[in-house]
């Protein structure tokens, strides 16, 4: 298998961000910071749908107590998000929503979201939304 590079770095990658703070002489515990007030903005903004390099900058600058330059080199060689939804459908049902999400590189991968209740032995429909069967 063909190891791919990225460029951006995905800033999730825990592991070259630690070497990342490492080459830069930061200390190693500035990743925990970082990934988890980015996990949380992450969140947060999904539900705004801000995205964006603007989206990201902010990101980047708004963690607090790292070392003066670092968010500007974060900005410089990571990415927040490396992958984007390039389609979505939802079934008639409400039961299953398929994904496409593009990667970074431009590979596409398949997901699907089955919603299953586990009470009722069957797929959990939208609320209002009566199932015959």
């Amino acid at each position: 298998m063909v190891k791919r590079t990225f460029s951006p770095h995905p800033v999730f990658d825990l592991q070259a961000l630690t070497e990342f703070l490492r080459e830069r002489e930061y200390k190693a515990f500035h990743a925990d910071k970082i990934l988890q007030h980015l996990a949380k903005e992450v969140v947060l903004r999904g539900s705004t749908g801000e995205t964006g390099k603007t989206a990201d900058d902010e990101l980047f600058d708004r963690i607090e107590g790292l070392p003066k330059g670092l968010p500007s080199e974060l900005r410089e060689n990571f990415t927040v998000l490396s992958s984007k939804v390039a389609s979505r459908s939802d079934s008639a049902d409400g039961d299953t929503t398929k994904l496409i999400v593009e990667l970074q590189d431009g590979f596409q991968v398949e997901s699907v979201i089955m919603r299953y209740d586990p009470k009722k032995g069957r797929a959990a429909s939208k609320p209002g939304h009566k199932r015959t069967g």
